[in-house]
């Protein structure tokens, strides 16, 4: 209890240092540059009492949700593609990799030509940016998995459905909840 407290406390400082110097450089500033740490909150509070703020944030949110159910089917099913076929990596591999390096706001521009200003600009961008982080992520799960309990099933027999579901599924699961925590996190700032 008390190390819990002394932990908040420590962080309480750390919150409050970082306001005084948010405070500070708000006072050396325009307000329009840099608004000070109250000034922020008393926008924010006003913004609860307006319904198109609740609008925004469930289309936001929709936009999200649709944008992580595609990457979670796409990069779940290529994150599995190439676990369980490893010799389909050197044609996928390229294809990941320009996925990766391309920043996603170079996408945004393409992705307005093609699909205008609607929402799905957003929803391709969180599908393009963060699929390779969960295909990469399910695949270094299964070089996770326990070679001597795959070559036990093999010894055994064990029909390749219940290896899939009681050995790879298995040994998969933090590695696609990793993926997709880091693929929420990194999507959540695009819609």
């Amino acid at each position: 209890m008390k190390s819990s407290i002394i932990s908040l406390s420590k962080k309480a400082i750390s919150l409050l240092g970082i306001a005084l110097l948010w405070q500070l450089g708000a006072m050396q500033m325009d307000p329009f540059v840099l608004p000070g740490p109250l000034e922020t909150m008393r926008t924010v509070l006003s913004y609860f009492g307006d319904p198109e703020f609740y609008y925004a944030v469930y289309r936001t949110l929709l936009k999200l949700l649709i944008g992580m159910v595609c990457v979670l089917l796409l990069g779940g099913c290529l994150g599995l593609l190439l676990g369980l076929y490893p010799r389909w990596k050197p044609y996928l591999e390229p294809v990941i990799d320009i996925m990766q390096s391309v920043p996603p706001i170079a996408w945004l521009g393409i992705a307005i030509i093609w699909f205008g200003l609607t929402d799905l600009p957003a929803i391709f961008i969180i599908v393009l940016s963060t699929t390779p982080v969960l295909v990469v992520n399910l695949y270094e799960g299964f070089a996770a998995i326990d070679g001597k309990l795959m070559r036990m099933a093999k010894v055994y027999h064990v029909p390749g459905n219940k290896i899939l579901r009681h050995i790879i599924l298995p040994s998969l699961k933090s590695y696609l909840k990793s993926g997709m925590i880091t693929s929420a996190d990194w999507a959540g700032s695009w819609p």
